[in-house]
């Protein structure tokens, strides 16, 4: 996700997953979903977020692959992106990816990012954007 200014309407999430296994994985799905709210949002992914890769999609051991949202740009209503402004909301980036391992195992592995404003990051190691969220 990006880390500059917040994301805005047509923008298209991108997460970057890295393998930092010693073997390769191959990917079978992942899913992106942004939502504004106060709380962290349960974790529902709706069937028209999730994204099933071709056979063979691999991450190398040691590498990292951008995974973009399904088609789903960002679509905030002004009222959604005055309270994240202000602090009322936040918003969340959640979602998962499954994939193979090499021993034929599947996994699923999930994630859940918060955006954090400008006026709190002093708190939060003064980063601006997308920080790892522990449910």
């Amino acid at each position: 996700m990006r880390t500059g200014g917040m994301p805005g309407n047509g923008d298209i999430p991108v997460i970057e997953f890295n393998n930092l296994g010693k073997t390769d994985a191959f990917i079978l799905q992942t899913c992106i979903v942004l939502k504004a709210s106060k709380i962290a949002p349960a974790k529902r992914y709706p069937a028209h977020f999730i994204i099933e890769h071709d056979p063979g999609t691999t991450i190398s051991a040691g590498t990292e692959i951008n995974v973009r949202g399904k088609k789903s740009p960002v679509a905030l209503h002004e009222t959604e992106i005055t309270a994240i402004q202000t602090g009322e909301a936040h918003l969340w980036a959640s979602g998962y990816i499954k994939f193979v391992d090499w021993f034929d195992i599947e996994r699923t592995e999930p994630f859940m990012f918060r955006w954090v404003v400008k006026r709190e990051a002093a708190d939060i190691e003064r980063r601006t954007g997308f920080l790892p969220y522990q449910t």
